[in-house]
């Protein structure tokens, strides 16, 4: 999987399984997420653009109610959020990139 950010004109290869806030982490990409990946700041929300989007699971949705959050239909939280094992692409863009 291919994960495109065209406001930072960068790409990185995504690896199955792995959240998506990790593999952004370990790429040392600026993405704000101060529970560290445990799903409750509802800070690491992104837009993603592409195939194999995954459903919101149960876990953000109750996120999103606690938080107040109104959230596009692409829109996930990246530390929830695992890579499929899938050969796509994912575009992804934030509100400050």
């Amino acid at each position: 999987m291919i994960i495109q950010l065209p406001q930072l004109q960068t790409s990185l290869e995504g690896i199955a399984g792995l959240s998506l806030l990790t593999l952004l982490v370990r790429a040392r990409i600026p993405l704000a997420h101060s529970c560290a990946g445990d799903g409750v700041c509802s800070t690491c929300v992104v837009q993603i653009e592409g195939d194999d989007l995954p459903p919101l699971s149960e876990r953000e949705i109750r996120l999103m109610k606690k938080q107040g959050k109104k959230m596009a239909e692409n829109s996930r939280f990246a530390c929830l959020v695992k890579l499929p094992e899938s050969s796509k692409t994912w575009v992804l863009r934030t509100e400050y990139w």
